[in-house]
């Protein structure tokens, strides 16, 4: 591979690496703020 064509893989796969660890952080949050809800919820519910 010449090196315009490392450059072209580069520019190509580095903003879908990007997007794709940006997902994962925002699951990973997401979960974690659904089992922080439900712990909040269970106490509530135990005591009605």
């Amino acid at each position: 591979m010449n090196e315009e064509w490392v450059w072209a893989t580069v520019i190509c796969v580095v903003p879908f690496a990007a997007f794709g660890m940006l997902e994962i952080a925002a699951a990973v949050r997401r979960k974690r703020a659904q089992a922080l809800a439900q712990r909040r919820k269970s106490p509530l519910k135990s005591i009605r």
